[in-house]
């Protein structure tokens, strides 16, 4: 989540026009012939990318309590699925009209990223789970 907010999350180019749109974690920017025409600020995204990766090391160093563990999973997976939807209407809606082409704009790492950590998200609210049900089955043979 931190290296989402250095890398871009979707760029759109026009060779002819030598147009470019390129959307960050911090802003959306709208450039014609290396001169910037617009930067629409997208603060936002990286709050949210922020708040997820804080929830994920509150959430690491909760080993103790693995029901608030898997609550603060929970929570952060709402995160990250509220981040993948603000970027995908950012570049579809937003971005899309910036620059007038045919083609269509490319995702870069910067979105993929969020989409990893909610997959890795689920896989370890899925093993704490699992440890959960282990502890209790001991507790239950004492």
């Amino acid at each position: 989540m931190v290296v989402m907010l250095f890398v871009p999350i979707w760029t759109k180019e026009n060779a002819a026009t030598q147009e470019i749109a390129k959307l960050t974690a911090l802003q959306l920017t709208y450039q014609k012939q290396t001169q910037t025409i617009s930067q629409v600020p997208t603060f936002y995204v990286g709050i949210l990318a922020v708040l997820a990766m804080v929830l994920a090391y509150v959430s690491l160093f909760s080993f103790k309590n693995r029901m608030l563990q898997i609550k603060l999973n929970w929570a952060n997976s709402l995160i990250m699925i509220s981040l993948l939807g603000v970027c995908t209407y950012l570049s579809v809606v937003q971005g899309e009209s910036m620059v007038a082409t045919a083609t269509k704009g490319n995702y870069g790492i910067g979105l993929f990223l969020p989409a990893i950590a909610l997959i890795l998200n689920s896989l370890a609210n899925r093993f704490i789970w699992k440890d959960e049900k282990l502890v209790k089955s001991i507790d239950r043979l004492r």
